[in-house]
């Protein structure tokens, strides 16, 4: 099972046309095809545990990025991103209680997971999530800027006895507390090259511009303590200058070499054959102009070959029964780009949509080359799914629900400047798709009372259904009502908000201070959104592509939730799904006789007995 991070239907079904996957359009023609449903919200964290439990967020617990815990502050949310959040059983879970070998690579909620027969992982990636075995954050040294708070920086900069050469420390600030990581570089701005020293090393790094290291080992101050690490670099630019030559040194974060995956043998041995982790392809320093987009898609590209790398390693080296792979750049693609690809932005340039369509393009080959590396070494007895989490819809206008909220004396924050919320005098505030009631005897600082609860809903909801932009008279909510409405799409669980919204297409909705209207700018933030908007738009949808002995060759399945995947894998793998899925297996693309399997009782089965 490849699963691809924001894969768009619109955007598959033009570069299959286009003959720019030609992986997939080989399972497309020798299998089946379902459209998905997302979650709501259709988030990484939300949508891949459903995925992977065949539960709505309801029951899974999962229903954003970051939860309320019931009875604590607002202020005190958790981390929806690891596994000790989820509540029900996901599918390696499951399938390794039936002794079935289950292998998990980069999957969203699997970390810290000790089930699957293999999890490799490095607790990021994605969703701006600080990995615990990252020691330092990705960052480009420049010499024209020497920020005390930088990421990195050159420091000591001095020209060498003969003027030509110059010499620097690079300093790479460390996450945890630590000391940074030093190394002793050499500056060779009339060649256009630098040189980095590793401590113990005889031959030092040399770069030109545009190049690439090869991952390099050092020791850095981790979250644990000093540990042996990986890092890369790439020299953006190496020129002279007035006073001093002009260098800008890229760096991949330093990553821990050891202790994100399990069980450790096991994963040093698939690691020692495809190389240190390439985990992190977020676009940030993009978007701040730090790097360029090439430097950017080369990030991109290093981490699906290492993906391509450890599956081909498990898959040439273990009698495997599952593996599950996730990539998430097809979703970075879009969030950069999508406003340079839809006409509908209003600060489009139809100029520059071409070379973005190209861009967009490269991000679905990549992807595509992930699903051919896996392909190419399956038998002819093995099935292979390649599944999205969601689509994708322009967002155009950011709004800022919590400004309103304020500007009804509904919210109110500790001071004009601070984006911390009084809550002694807060009512309601918006938190992801929700909005949450600060309700007396409930919440901790609550100042609603329970009988006013009803009346102040119905209030709020009507605010919102009757907002409109200014710019263009429309109205941004969607859908707007108490979590009860939404029940069946799976939400309403005891972590999401009294109220739920879903936003029209183009709008986008975050809690920071600002204007309560706000364009996006192409570029410079994301442009495409996916988690305000309703699940059952079909520009949120996605797809499931399916091939292999359990698959009807030609099959178009209805459309189908994603909570149906989790027990249509269980039947190709000839088991039965959790006592608790709540999906149901997807018969339209099941093949109607198939090998049979040789089932055994699952273990809670046997207690049973």
């Amino acid at each position: 099972m490849i699963g691809i991070d924001g894969f768009a239907p619109e955007w598959i079904e033009r570069f299959l046309a286009e003959g720019a996957m030609p992986n997939l359009d080989r399972i497309r023609r020798t299998g089946g095809v379902v459209p998905l449903v997302s979650s709501l919200p259709a988030t990484t964290p939300v949508a891949w545990a459903t995925i992977a439990t065949g539960c709505h967020p309801s029951s899974h617990g999962i229903d954003g990025f970051l939860l309320h815990v019931p009875g604590q502050s607002f202020d005190s949310r958790v981390s929806g991103t690891y596994a000790t959040r989820c509540r029900r059983e996901p599918l390696w879970e499951t399938a390794a209680l039936w002794g079935k070998r289950a292998y998990v690579v980069k999957f969203p909620l699997a970390y810290p997971s000790d089930v699957a027969t293999l999890r490799i992982d490095g607790a990021a990636g994605w969703g701006g999530i600080i990995c615990l075995h990252q020691a330092c954050a990705s960052g480009v040294a420049d010499t024209a800027r020497c920020d005390p708070g930088a990421t990195s920086c050159f420091t000591d900069l001095a020209r060498d006895q003969d003027g030509k050469i110059w010499r620097a420390q690079l300093e790479i600030a460390t996450l945890w507390g630590g000391a940074p990581v030093r190394l002793a570089c050499t500056l060779h701005p009339d060649t256009q090259l630098v040189e980095i020293a590793l401590p113990g090393v005889p031959d030092p790094i040399r770069l030109n511009p545009g190049e690439w290291s090869e991952p390099v080992e050092l020791l850095a101050c981790a979250r644990i303590g000093e540990q042996r690490c990986a890092v890369r670099f790439k020299l953006i630019e190496c020129t002279p200058g007035p006073d001093a030559p002009r260098v800008r040194l890229f760096h991949s974060p330093v990553h821990e070499m050891e202790a994100h995956s399990h069980p450790e043998a096991l994963a040093q041995h698939h690691l020692s054959r495809a190389g240190p982790i390439e985990e992190e392809t977020e676009p940030d320093l993009l978007l701040e102009g730090v790097i360029d987009f090439d430097t950017y898609l080369e990030r991109c590209e290093l981490n699906t070959k290492w993906l391509e790398r450890i599956c081909v390693s498990i898959l040439d080296d273990d009698a495997w029964d599952l593996l599950m792979v996730h990539v998430h750049i097809v979703d970075w693609g879009h969030h950069v780009l999508h406003g340079a690809v839809d006409p509908r932005h209003p600060l489009h340039v139809p100029e520059e949509r071409d070379a973005a369509i190209a861009r967009l393009r490269a991000h679905y080959t990549l992807a595509d080359d992930l699903v051919g590396a896996v392909t190419d070494r399956l038998e002819p007895t093995d099935d292979v799914v390649v599944l999205g989490d969601h689509g994708q819809d322009l967002h155009h206008t950011t709004i800022r629900l919590n400004e309103l909220f304020a500007e009804h004396g509904w919210l109110a924050w500790s001071n004009d400047a601070d984006t911390v919320i009084d809550w002694d005098r807060t009512r309601v505030h918006a938190a992801g798709n929700y909005l949450y009631l600060n309700v007396v005897g409930r919440d901790p600082a609550g100042i609603l009372p329970p009988e006013a609860c009803d009346a102040f809903s119905k209030d709020v909801c009507q605010v919102l259904r009757d907002l409109r932009d200014p710019r263009t008279g429309d109205a941004p909510a969607l859908v707007v009502g108490p979590r009860h409405d939404f029940a069946s799409l799976g939400v309403g669980g005891d972590t999401s908000g009294d109220i739920i919204f879903c936003l029209a297409s183009g709008y986008q909705a975050r809690n920071d201070r600002g204007a309560l209207f706000q364009l996006t700018v192409p570029g410079r933030e994301f442009t495409s959104g996916h988690d305000h908007f309703h699940p059952r738009d079909p520009r949120i949808e996605t797809r499931m592509y399916a091939a292999g002995p359990h698959f009807a060759r030609g099959a178009l399945g209805d459309r189908h939730s994603i909570i149906d995947v989790n027990p249509t894998l269980c039947t190709v793998l000839g088991i039965e799904p959790a006592f608790e899925c709540e999906g149901k297996p997807i018969e339209a693309i099941l093949a109607a006789s198939h090998p049979a399997d040789d089932r055994t009782s699952h273990p809670e089965e046997v207690a049973c007995l």
